[in-house]
């Protein structure tokens, strides 16, 4: 049975430690999480919302991939790195 996808925070992923453990429990694909517009301007929060999984999904990428990276790294919702 694979472990349910995991929402994440990108900030929290940057932490010592935090992504290789996920990496270790087999979360290998990332995606960011498009939530609603007044959400995100309501709550702002220094990098963006992710999902973890296991498997490809639209969308996704491998987490240790430039594109993966750059997504760990974002900013914020609307910036880019």
């Amino acid at each position: 049975m694979f472990p349910d996808p995991v929402i994440v925070d990108t900030i929290d992923l940057r932490k010592v430690g935090v992504l290789d453990l996920y990496k270790n429990m087999g979360y290998t694909y990332i995606r960011q999480v498009h939530r609603p517009y007044n959400m995100i301007l309501r709550s702002p929060s220094v990098g963006c919302t992710v999902q973890l999984t296991i498997w490809k999904d639209i969308g996704g990428h491998l987490i240790n991939s430039p594109k993966g990276q750059k997504l760990v790294r974002r900013i914020s919702y609307f910036g880019y790195l």
